[in-house]
């Protein structure tokens, strides 16, 4: 009997210590969900940082567009000598003067919407005449609808900022998103909505597919370390172990001397993609362009190695860490800078607009561009004597390797490693 009082007890004690690691649980669940609301609102009605999100897919936007339309008119034009030079009767479907000739983008904002119809009209025509359309227009249609798309979708929520009392009434009483107020359900609508095209761009452009199928272990040379930064033990993600080691295995022979460690920290959504100091860069786990943004922290770690330890001080530093008039690098920024915060050239001979941040970030772009898209580095180096000088001494830098790329970029991006690139060209396999 005493025996079976026991049991009993220890039954009930089970029991209750179940229900109550339950209960915890729910309740952790509800924590983790009030605070990834919160966080959810405060993202929404952050209308400064929309803005400026705003801003920065209107400027892509504008430069998709434009480099589309330009290489589109070529084709066209090529389409309307080539296909249709023997043209059936006039006014047909594929009749000369179903492609019409076209005028280069202009200053005018109607010229340009004007030029924009035509061409549209002119792609439909050729599809329907049965003509193929290169890959690379076809992927610039998608670019320029992804961020249409997103401009779209941040406009409406940037108009809809909701008031300060409504924001208040969200914050304060933790509600659900179906009894938030009105205008943050549809922020947070929108949010969901534009996360999802980032996301399906993304994966379209990252080349995950790649990576999988060229495996490869984490390099041995060189010290990595993992960290994380939302308590959750993590071992280096596979893909970034390849893509460690493909970087590390097409940087120029004096690389391996340069760098000393990398850091890769999981579970920080907030955090820069990369950042880089001398012999040392910390990358994001989650950035999906990994590998693109790698090859321009490795940018960095390959500049910022002082090859001159003695001579006369450049007017190039970063913070205390000043370069000599002799070192290499210092050759590199006097193409388009007097000193670290001015200028003597602009866009046309900069890989891209945040490459005009500052001189290691002009190199840095550079470099990403040598390897990434060589092929219109040398279309730039063709037009503009100063991106020439540039990818002269990076070619020096790389002895002269080639890079293959699939195509040529028309206009500069506002960073290198929104670029397009195909892996399987790119690496040769």
């Amino acid at each position: 009997m005493k025996f079976f009082l026991q049991t009993i007890s220890v039954g009930v004690f089970i029991f209750f210590l179940t229900v109550g690691g339950y209960i915890g649980y729910l309740s952790a669940l509800v924590d983790r969900d009030e605070a990834s609301y919160l966080e959810q609102v405060q993202a929404v009605t952050d209308k400064q940082r929309l803005e400026k999100q705003l801003a920065r897919a209107k400027s892509i936007l504008d430069a998709r567009r434009r480099a589309y339309l330009k290489k589109s008119e070529e084709f066209l034009m090529k389409v309307r000598e080539e296909k249709f030079q023997n043209p059936p009767a006039s006014g047909g479907p594929n009749s000369k003067e179903s492609i019409p000739d076209f005028k280069p983008p202009s200053n005018s904002l109607n010229e340009d919407k004007v030029l924009e119809q035509n061409v549209t009209e002119a792609m439909k025509r050729v599809q329907d005449a049965k003509v193929n359309i290169p890959v690379p227009i076809k992927e610039d249609q998608k670019d320029l609808q992804f961020f249409s798309d997103e401009v779209s979708v941040l406009t409406e929520m940037v108009a809809r900022q909701p008031s300060d009392e409504d924001i208040h009434q969200a914050m304060q009483k933790k509600k659900p998103k179906k009894e938030a107020p009105s205008t943050i359900r549809r922020l947070l609508l929108l949010a969901d909505k534009q996360k999802q095209l980032s996301q399906e761009w993304q994966q379209a452009k990252t080349g995950v597919q790649y990576w999988q199928e060229n495996e490869k272990p984490a390099p041995e040379s060189i010290s990595i370390t993992v960290s994380s930064k939302d308590d959750v033990k993590r071992d280096i993600n596979p893909l970034h172990a390849t893509q460690i080691s493909t970087a590390l295995a097409i940087m120029p022979a004096s690389f391996p001397q340069r760098i000393h460690n990398i850091y890769i920290v999981y579970g920080d959504p907030s955090m820069r993609r990369g950042m880089t100091g001398v012999g040392v860069t910390m990358m994001k786990g989650e950035e999906a362009d990994f590998f693109r943004v790698l090859v321009h922290e490795f940018g960095h770690i390959y500049d910022l190695y002082r090859e001159v330890s003695d001579g006369t001080k450049s007017n190039f530093y970063d913070g205390d860490y000043r370069l000599f008039v002799e070192d290499p690098s210092v050759t590199y920024y006097a193409l388009s800078w007097s000193n670290v915060h001015d200028r003597t050239a602009e866009l046309p001979s900069f890989a891209s607009s945040y490459g005009m941040s500052d001189p290691f970030e002009d190199f840095a772009e550079s470099f990403t561009l040598y390897v990434l898209q060589q092929k219109t580095f040398v279309a730039w180096g063709a037009k503009y004597p100063v991106m020439k000088k540039k990818y002269d001494f990076l070619s020096q830098v790389f002895a002269g390797r080639v890079f293959p790329a699939m195509r040529t970029f028309d206009t500069e991006p506002y960073d290198v490693t929104m670029m397009t690139v195909d892996y399987e060209q790119l690496l040769g396999r």
